[in-house]
């Protein structure tokens, strides 16, 4: 769906067996469309690719990989690159069975880096292990065109050169993160949720090389027992951070019942973490935020069966 300045839908396509798909725009004003081949739970199921034109057109459709009940890649992230491709990150898990008779198996997890060209052939492909074992990539960005920052579980970000090399890979022990900019300086900020004790959301922020610089938690005063998830961030033209994701609302009856409502959050921080402002928007959950091309801020999510999209000022207000 192609959605217009004001909100308008340009067009709606929709293209049989695509799941849990990915999205990126593509520099000749097409689409990268990235998904399973088949249901999660299904383990043939493999990373698929379609390429379409400005008009929704499929150009091309492939898939990679082979998959079996041991061996899976779940596409998590997807960025354009100019020479028309593609670089595609799955987070890879490999069971390799022990030898007979000594019950013991090796687990695996791997971020899958493949590089496609415009017609979907690929140029290069990297298998890279975190050092923590595991790193549930949620979000990758490319960098000032030399190469791309991918973020995850534990806080981890993993930089890497325009061939798919690992140049680092840190993490700093906070909770997942799902959002990732780069500053002015050619640092980096990490925003995501902290975990220590409730859902609240966290920044991290370092120099060009993964060097911690700082960090920051409990970025809202009188939170009480609002628990914040952040699904997904970015840094705006003037390096403020602004962040969305489902705020969740628990009130107790007596001492035992829990009741628990849930809205959408936009909040804006400054480029040293303090809160700015932040809306509740009466949407179950939001998961996507973008800049548009005067500044401001586009947000996507989901109310029941209804996709959402918000538009939103600088200022935090609804447009």
């Amino acid at each position: 769906m192609r959605i217009s300045p004001t909100g308008s839908v340009e067009w709606s396509k929709f293209i049989d067996g695509v799941y849990a798909g990915l999205a990126a725009a593509a520099p000749d004003g097409g689409e990268f469309i990235v998904s399973l081949s088949a249901p999660n739970y299904d383990t043939t199921a493999v990373p698929r690719v379609l390429k379409l034109d400005g008009n929704a057109n499929v150009l091309w459709d492939r898939t990679y990989g082979q998959a079996s009940g041991l061996d899976s890649q779940e596409p998590r992230a997807v960025a354009a690159t100019v020479d028309g491709g593609c670089v595609v990150a799955c987070q890879r898990s490999l069971v390799i069975i022990g030898a007979k008779g000594s019950k013991t198996n090796t687990y695996i997890s791997q971020v899958v880096l493949r590089k496609l060209d415009s017609v979907g052939d690929v140029v290069w492909e990297r298998n890279l292990e975190s050092p923590t074992g595991y790193m549930g990539v949620a979000r990758m960005i490319p960098v000032n065109g030399d190469g791309f920052v991918l973020v995850g579980a534990d806080s981890q970000i993993l930089r890497v050169d325009a061939a798919g090399n690992a140049l680092w890979w840190n993490l700093y022990g906070g909770g997942w993160t799902t959002g990732v900019g780069v500053a002015s300086d050619g640092g980096f900020v990490l925003v995501g949720t902290s975990q220590e004790s409730f859902p609240t959301p966290e920044v991290f922020r370092t120099d060009a090389s993964g060097n911690l610089l700082w960090s920051a938690v409990n970025i809202i005063p009188n939170q009480g027992n609002a628990q914040y998830t952040v699904r997904d961030a970015i840094l705006d033209t003037e390096g403020r951070m602004v962040l969305v994701g489902q705020l969740e609302h628990v009130a107790y009856v007596g001492n035992f019942f829990p009741i628990i409502t849930y809205d959408s959050f936009i909040m804006q921080l400054d480029s040293s973490a303090h809160l700015n402002w932040s809306k509740t928007l009466p949407v179950y959950e939001l998961n996507g935020i973008a800049l548009t091309n005067t500044g401001d801020y586009v947000t996507t999510g989901a109310d029941g069966n209804d996709l959402k999209v918000i538009r939103v000022t600088t200022a935090g207000n609804v447009m």
